[in-house]
């Protein structure tokens, strides 16, 4: 993840007293654009994030600007690998002003080379249908990561129970996800080592 020079402008926006101001949207596709608005005085950067998901057969993108702690702007690329092609991916860049104009996460390809390890694997609405599959780990996906996703469907919560392999920086998320966006949660996740 990189963090882009107008980084240390922060320093700037800390000792005005004044709250930083963000451009704030989310939307499907590779980038977004919304209002700049006055952030949380707990919020100390700008953030630029790129998701991708496959919940229902092919790639979706989604990109999502806010305000967000500093902490996130070390915050490697993230995976969560549920088998059967469905999984999810994001990765975070932090600016301040200007340098949030030409922000642009990128995704590395994913799920290439096999590492030996498995996780159990579930996208499901019930617990019932996850069963016995298990993933084949990639990459830095050293942890078995189960979790619960709920979403805003059509007007109703809806819980997805996920399973899978995932990197360490996924399971280090305090709560929520860029994963999910502004609109879901994630609950904390329940992580092991994979075996």
């Amino acid at each position: 993840m990189k963090t882009f020079p107008g980084f240390f402008l922060i320093f700037a926006v800390l000792r005005s007293g004044e709250p930083l101001r963000c451009e704030k949207c989310y939307k499907d596709g590779l980038t977004c654009s919304g209002r700049n608005r006055l952030c949380d005085y707990d919020l100390k950067t700008c953030v630029v994030v790129l998701v991708e998901y496959t919940h229902y057969g092919k790639p979706q993108l989604r990109a999502v600007k806010t305000c967000e702690h500093t902490n996130v702007c070390n915050t490697p690329l993230q995976y969560l690998n549920m088998g059967r092609g469905i999984y999810e991916r994001s990765n975070v860049i932090c600016c301040i002003g200007e340098a949030c104009k030409t922000a642009a996460p990128r995704l590395q390809p994913g799920f290439i080379n096999p590492n030996g390890k498995s996780c159990p694997a579930c996208f499901a609405t019930d617990i019932s249908h996850c069963g016995s599959a298990r993933v084949d780990c990639s990459g830095n996906e050293f942890y078995c990561m189960s979790t619960f996703h709920e979403v805003w469907e059509h007007g109703n919560i809806v819980t997805y129970i996920k399973r899978g392999c995932a990197t360490k920086e996924l399971c280090d998320q305090s709560s929520g996800s860029y994963i999910a966006d502004r609109a879901t949660f994630n609950y904390r996740p329940n992580c092991t080592k994979a075996i």
